[in-house]
């Protein structure tokens, strides 16, 4: 099911199952946040913790139907297991998926017959065209974009959701009285985000997309030039994929990496943990070589183009 669609079955309480599966981390979010927004007592599992959560389903407390289960990252879960306790289960229960999760598995599909299935991808309901989202989001808001204002916002933020959602609504407060939003208004208020532009960089980076990279490093030098700030970032994505590999090894849960790293554990278990094991030690030992190397050749060289596309094909 589409991601709106299913929100609106989740607030008129029509379903009370859903799994939620997708490379969107914003959506899944707002989705869970629109859950315990409805008054449900939250219960939270991760994949350790996934006994408990089986004693949960299958209790017969008096308030039951009261509480809200999260079985995050649920695919790592002895998922079989599971089918018939959530099938008693009569509170409302969400199951959140890896975003490589494969939901044709036969165990999977076995449990998510159940589910309301819901997708969470980048721009799953309006297409690639991220300003369209923009302004779909305004609108919702009474806010309208005129003189492609939102064309020129999505350049300055970057694709990605929560950066862009973010940013809107520092928008929407400057704007509060007269709800239409120019090119100026954006100027004044929306500063440059180096991660939105660079996030998609590094996407691009590691499917070994060459011309999407080439064109993801276009629309950062529209925006910016600022190559200090491309190579910190990418350097620093790598860094803690490389700390949670070490981490892991050494026996840490995803739980304490995301202490020691301050990040959100549901962030580490569905996206950071995932593609720091699936790269594995030597892969991301060689990526963060190539950014260093990159930040050496660009001190003693100023041909910045031909140095970057050395870097990009260093990645395929």
């Amino acid at each position: 099911m589409r991601f709106n669609e299913a929100l609106k079955e989740l607030q008129y309480k029509k379903g009370n199952r859903f799994a939620l599966y997708g490379d969107e981390y914003y959506l899944k979010n707002l989705f869970l946040n629109s859950a315990h927004s409805l008054g449900y007592s939250l219960l939270n599992y991760y994949p350790g913790g996934e006994e408990e959560a089986k004693e949960t389903l299958c209790s017969n407390s008096l308030f039951e139907e009261e509480r809200l289960v999260v079985l995050n990252y649920f695919d790592e879960m002895k998922v079989s297991g599971f089918k018939d306790a959530i099938l008693r289960f009569s509170g409302l229960l969400i199951v959140v998926l890896s975003e490589d999760a494969n939901i044709k598995v036969k165990a999977l599909t076995e449990v998510l017959a159940s589910c309301i299935v819901v997708k969470c991808g980048k721009m799953a309901e309006y297409g690639p065209d991220y300003p369209a989202w923009v302004s779909a989001k305004a609108s919702e808001k009474g806010f309208t974009f005129v003189d492609n204002a939102d064309e020129v916002f999505y350049k300055r933020v970057g694709p990605d959701m929560s950066l862009l959602a973010s940013e809107l609504e520092k928008l929407m407060i400057y704007k509060d009285q007269s709800r239409i939003i120019t090119v100026s208004d954006v100027g004044k208020v929306v500063g440059f985000s180096a991660e939105g532009s660079t996030y998609e960089i590094l996407e691009c980076l590691l499917k070994k997309d060459v011309v999407k990279s080439l064109e993801a490093f276009d629309l950062y030098f529209k925006s910016s030039d600022d190559l200090d700030g491309l190579i910190f970032f990418l350097g620093h994505y790598f860094e803690k994929l490389y700390r949670m590999i070490v981490m892991t090894e050494n026996k840490i849960s995803p739980e304490g990496i995301a202490s020691i790293l301050n990040m959100h554990p549901f962030l580490i278990k569905s996206r950071y943990l995932p593609r720091a094991l699936s790269l594995g030690r030597n892969k991301i030992s060689q990526y963060l070589a190539a950014v260093v190397d990159l930040e050496a050749d660009l001190r003693i060289s100023s041909i910045k183009e031909i140095l970057l596309n050395k870097f990009i094909f260093s990645f395929i």
